[in-house]
């Protein structure tokens, strides 16, 4: 009879909190930190430009997405394989897909509530930028990435390295070779992350513009794509190998 996977939920709260959550957090306040000192010094006395820290803020977004994505998924099923943990974890009957099915759905919540953190400092000691929607992209981009991240994490021990380098080269190949002058890159960047997608949402959540629905279905798209092939080779792919 196989164990309740439920049962593993503490156990990933507290994983994510001590291991995770935490550096998270920290890499979170110095961007707050850097960021309030970087424009309070040009405002001077006077109050923060708004659409300047709207602005600064959109860049941001992404990189803390990114950041975070990584930090949250980052060996989340490699790190079982390297130490062999997986021996003492699956003792018991349990779901090896749906345990780090688990681990990821936690992980997306928690990095949701350190994003909350990161726009609230924000708000709160550089300028007073509220937006709803900034939330929601976020979670947007920790799905596109972090199911990327769960499905390298199936395949491979250097997880997080292939992921940064799948990142930028998808960036520096899209700015090389763009779909609209290259008619054959387009099929090719179709299989790539959608990471030409990441500044112009950003922006236009934070201003309180409309994201394209085609936008945020081909985000989203992309990364649950990633993780149900990740799911799938968990399944039939010994942990030992």
């Amino acid at each position: 009879m196989r164990t309740p996977v439920t049962r593993y939920l503490r156990w990933h709260a507290a994983d994510f909190i001590v291991e995770r959550g935490l550096p998270l957090l920290i890499v979170n306040t110095l961007f707050v930190v850097q960021l309030a000192v970087m424009l309070r010094v040009k405002a001077g006395d006077g109050p923060v430009d708004r659409a300047a820290a709207t602005i600064v803020l959109s860049s941001l977004l992404g990189v803390v997405g990114f950041t975070g994505a990584m930090i949250a998924v980052n060996g989340i099923v490699s790190n079982d394989r390297k130490h062999g943990y997986f021996r003492f974890l699956f003792a018991k009957p349990v779901s090896v897909a749906a345990y780090y099915a688990l681990a990821f759905v936690v992980s997306a919540a928690g990095m949701l509530v350190c994003g909350a953190a990161f726009l609230g400092g924000f708000a709160r000691y550089v300028a007073p930028v509220v937006a709803p929607g900034a939330l929601l992209f976020l979670m947007m981009y920790f799905v596109a990435v972090g199911g990327l991240g769960f499905l390298l994490s199936v395949v491979t021990r250097y997880d997080w390295i292939a992921l940064g380098a799948i990142w930028v080269a998808t960036q520096l190949a899209r700015d090389a070779f763009p779909a609209e002058r290259y008619a054959a890159a387009k099929a090719l960047l179709l299989l790539l992350p959608p990471t030409h997608l990441v500044q112009p949402m950003s922006l236009a959540v934070l201003r309180g513009e409309h994201v394209g629905a085609l936008d945020g279905i081909w985000l989203v798209g992309y990364g649950v794509a990633a993780f149900v092939l990740g799911v799938i080779l968990v399944r039939r792919r010994s942990l030992a190998a």
